[in-house]
């Protein structure tokens, strides 16, 4: 969960620092991509250690 969660605070960082230093609009999509789908992963790994217990 630890791993799950720092990738996703590493993505965002990284799309923000997309946004505000660079006007790489596909950098923006990638990054922001990769962020929405580390959220996922991180909501798949909280239901599953949720229904291991």
């Amino acid at each position: 969960m630890v791993l799950a969660v720092f990738g996703a605070g590493v993505l965002l960082l990284a799309a923000v620092f997309a946004v505000v230093l660079t006007d790489s609009v596909p950098l923006m999509v990638v990054f922001g991509a990769g962020f929405v789908a580390s959220c996922f992963n991180v909501y798949w790994v909280w239901q599953r250690l949720r229904h291991e217990r």
